[in-house]
Order: structure tokens, then sequence, then C-alpha cells
């Protein structure tokens, strides 16, 4: 199946004509998707705005509705763009502010309305973080991070979940594995991680000073709350695939099935990609054969792919071409 455009994003009135932007942290939750700031590039600028859309069979299908803006310590920071969010137990929304090293929990509600419950910084849980995204695995969020030197590992550190919203100190799982040994030199950053509810996987990323895109993909184990296990390469972009940084990434289809779309060649190439691949995931963390899907609709980087819980299809949107901003909801379903 081609994907098919279902909808388009708000546009937030940082001045005429612009769109939502790219690099937009998001996540579906019920019958809404929710979507926290992002980036605008023509003319620059950072969103702190937090909307929900509603969604049904055909896609995004009604007006969004603005749930208020990101609290101002977290403004202030000014890096949405290397933001992520994750979802726990479908009601419990974790912002995880990149660079700023905050995390702001939402609460969300059937109707779609978004509570701000309360903000935590959790900074001092890393020495010089440059990139970290946030993955919940059971009943446990992780934060996979990269230091800010030449000489560093893939750093993790694992908080437990409350049942409303609170989270316990984070612990340090320590160094899991040189980079080099994934990307050929220096730190891993503008990765993509995603989980199975049984592995996290760690996609692509550029190596020290934005240059050196890496193909792999990488798997570490959960055997158990709060633990990890077995970091390993699973997996590596094929020869006929453009490698990329800074692309759409989700597991869906009963997590079974690892989706990559979009994204570039280096921090500040402008050659862009409208590659989609798919890796069907094992028991054991393994990745089968890569397999290419319909691409997608427009050549980009920063794009955002969410898996919808409730159906079999996934939605793409946002994303930077080199020269515009595109505000366009895509849907993929059933792609293999």
């Amino acid at each position: 199946m081609p994907w098919v455009q279902a909808g388009t994003l708000p546009q937030l009135g940082l001045s005429a004509g612009v769109v939502f932007g790219h690099a937009i942290p998001a996540c579906i939750v019920d019958r809404h998707l929710y979507l926290f700031g992002g980036e605008t590039a023509s003319p620059f600028g950072l969103t702190p705005q937090l909307w929900s859309v509603p969604i049904d069979e055909g896609g995004v299908n009604g007006k969004p509705v603005l749930q208020g803006v990101l609290p101002a310590a977290v403004q202030a920071r000014g890096d949405n763009i290397y933001s992520q969010v994750a979802v726990w137990r479908n009601r419990w929304i974790y912002f995880v502010n990149s660079n700023g090293g905050y995390i702001v929990v939402y609460k969300t509600e059937s109707d779609g309305t978004l509570t701000f419950v309360q903000t935590l910084n959790y900074f001092n849980a890393f020495s010089g973080v440059s990139t970290n995204v946030p993955v919940i695995v059971g009943d446990c969020l992780y934060i996979v991070g990269s230091a800010q030197n030449a000489s560093a590992t893939t750093s993790v550190v694992v908080a437990a979940l409350g049942g409303d919203g609170g989270l316990s100190a984070f612990s340090s799982l320590g160094p899991l594995m040189p980079y080099s040994q994934v990307t050929g030199a220096g730190r891993l950053q503008f990765f993509n991680v995603v989980t199975d509810g049984r592995h996290i996987f760690i996609i692509g990323g550029l190596n020290d000073g934005g240059v050196g895109v890496s193909t792999a993909i990488y798997c570490i184990d959960v055997p158990s709350a709060g633990q990890l296990q077995n970091p390993r390469v699973v997996a590596y972009f094929p020869p006929t695939a453009m490698a990329t940084t800074i692309q759409g990434a989700c597991v869906f289809k009963d997590r079974k099935l690892i989706v990559v779309a979009g994204g570039n060649n280096g921090l500040s190439s402008t050659v862009y990609s409208a590659q989609t691949w798919a890796w069907d995931i094992g028991g054991d963390g393994s990745l089968g054969p890569a397999q290419q899907l319909s691409d997608y609709p427009v050549e980009v980087r920063g794009n955002t792919l969410v898996a919808d819980p409730h159906g079999n299809r996934i939605f793409g949107f946002g994303g930077w071409d080199g020269s515009s901003d595109h505000s366009a909801v895509y849907m993929l379903t059933d792609p293999l």
C-alpha cells in the first residue's frame, strides 16, 4: 500500500504562512494525536505549543485544539528539536527535553484534554549530554544518551514509573558499548530509539563532528525491569539505502515491525530521502532482511512517524525538504 495524505497540521501563527514545522515530538493516546512543539526553519522558530488532533479511520479528522504551552523553564532551553515523548499505560505522557534535561509529565483524558502534572529535572543523571531519547519498557522509563566527548560510550539511565505520573530517582545502567563499534568513530547523536516491549533498538545517527552517518541498528535486551544486557548490532541498512540521520522511526503491527522513513545523509547535507524501510523483529531481538516499502511522499528530514495503537497504520508528518517545512499528514496502512 502507498502512503496517502490523511490531513494537515495546524498553523501556529508564528508569522503568516508558517506551518507546524519539523522534528515534532508526538504520540497517539486513545483517538487523539498529541503534538509537542517542534521547529520551523523558514523563518526559524521553536514552537512551545501543545496540540491535540482528533483522528479516525480516515486519518486526521477534526479541528486541532490548543492544549497550552510547555513550561517556561523548558521553553527557555530552546531545545524542542531534540525532544521526545513517551507514553505509559495510555494515559501518562512524558515529554523529555533533551539538552535541557527536563521531563514534563502530562495526563490525557478521553476527550483529548491534556493536563499538566509536574516538571522534573534529570540533567545530573548524565554528564555533558548531547542527545538523549526516552523509551518506556514495562514500568520503567529508560533514557538513552550520548555525552559530549569523542571517547564517549552509550549511556542509559532508568527510573521506575509511578501510578500517579511520578518517577523514582534515576539510576545509571552505565556505559553499554563504545560508539566506535557502531559508527566507526566518536560519539553518536541524532539517533532514533524504539522498542518492541522486550528490546530497545537504536537506529542510525551521526558520529562526532556531524559526519559519518551510521547505517547500524543496535539492539539491547531488557530481561527484567530496570535491567539491560547484551548490546549488539543486529542489522545494517542495505547498500541500496541512503545512510540517513534525523529520520522518522517507529514500531508497529503488534510490535513486530520496525519502520524507518525519510532523513538525510548528514547534519549539513542537502540530500534528503523518501525511502521507507522495514525489518521484522524476531523474539530474540534479531531483525529479518530489510524490506523496502512505498516511498514517503516527500524527500525530507526531521519527519515524525507515529504508530496508531488502535489500527494497523502509521502516521507521518512534518519535515524539512531543504527549502520549506511540510504540514501534510500522511498515512501508511498494511505495508506488508
